[in-house]
């Protein structure tokens, strides 16, 4: 049996080894039998990988034995079926998958305001009114869906304050008495003031003739005793006075407190007082006045005066 030296084997520097690749395995430090050579294999890829796999007493650091080369010098093997590529095709092409991540959630978002935008109209023109129940499942049936669409679009309407929830009853057409309606009024009010001062230097000619419109369209509609009428059109007067400015979030707001009001026909007040759609017309003229002749002070006291006498009614009306 040939009998083996102490002295270690000089390495050539110009050689490397390939961990896998036989003609380079004896680059590796002679002394190390071919078991060893495994296991130094398993712990170098074991390095590589961000795993450690513990040698046996008295094996060398594979990295102090084994000299790294770059990745693009290696030659891996290759598989024998081609992959699929949406570049190419071939051996060792990298095979792309369809990006389906955004897919259901653009689905799932498009049914969820469709159910949204549905259940909304049908509550803020009244065929759904206070207090119906909102069943789930009901309504997954009626509108030819799943349940976490509407699910879903029910949150989005609690949070317009349109839909509650209930304990043992489930969700809700939100009550709104006329208290309640006047806070909104008077907040809806307080923010058209700021919304017009920043839509004055925005109006044209067009826009002036659109407001002159609405104000013979609410005159008629008071000669006729129509207060339902008279709201519709008011409601336009009040956003055109607005529209022009470049505040989108207050403007947003705005007709998010309309709507709150707007289910409930807040039209009933001028049925109540017949009188105030008369006196709502005089201030609209004062709000016109001020609007064409530019004027900030002007038109800040006329919308005023119309914000104070309009919630004092929703005040009368609601007894309080």
């Amino acid at each position: 049996m040939p009998i083996r030296s102490s002295k270690p084997r000089q390495r050539d520097p110009n050689r490397v080894a390939v961990i896998g690749d036989p003609s380079s395995a004896e680059a590796i430090d002679g002394n190390v039998q071919e078991q060893s050579e495994r296991d130094l294999s398993a712990a170098a890829l074991g390095r590589r990988s961000g795993r450690w796999y513990s040698l046996p007493k008295g094996q060398p650091d594979p990295g102090s034995s084994i000299q790294t080369v770059p990745v693009s010098s290696v030659h891996f093997p290759t598989r024998s079926t081609p992959r699929a590529s949406s570049s190419g095709s071939g051996v060792g092409a990298r095979r792309s998958l369809p990006d389906r991540s955004h897919a259901p959630t653009t689905e799932f978002r498009t049914k969820t305001e469709q159910v949204y935008n549905h259940l909304r109209q049908q509550i803020l023109a009244g065929n759904l009114g206070p207090g119906t129940r909102l069943r789930l499942v009901h309504l997954a049936q009626a509108l030819h869906t799943s349940t976490i669409p509407v699910r879903e679009a029910l949150r989005m309407l609690s949070q317009d304050k349109l839909v509650v929830f209930e304990n043992h009853k489930g969700a809700t057409v939100a009550e709104l008495f006329f208290k309640g309606a006047a806070e909104l009024v008077a907040s809806r009010m307080w923010l058209e003031i700021y919304a017009a001062r920043l839509a004055m230097e925005h109006h044209s000619p067009t826009t002036i003739r659109q407001l002159n419109d609405f104000l013979s369209q609410m005159r008629d509609a008071a000669q006729r005793r129509d207060g339902t009428g008279f709201n519709e059109f008011n409601r336009q007067f009040h956003t055109a006075l607005y529209a022009p400015g470049t505040n989108d979030v207050v403007k947003r707001t705005i007709t998010e407190l309309w709507d709150q009001v707007w289910r409930d026909r807040s039209g009933a007040v001028a049925e109540v007082d017949q009188g105030r759609m008369g006196k709502a017309n005089t201030e609209h003229l004062l709000i016109m006045k001020a609007l064409k002749n530019n004027s900030w002070p002007q038109l800040q006291a006329a919308m005023s005066l119309h914000m104070e006498e309009t919630v004092e009614c929703w005040k009368r009306v609601a007894g309080v």
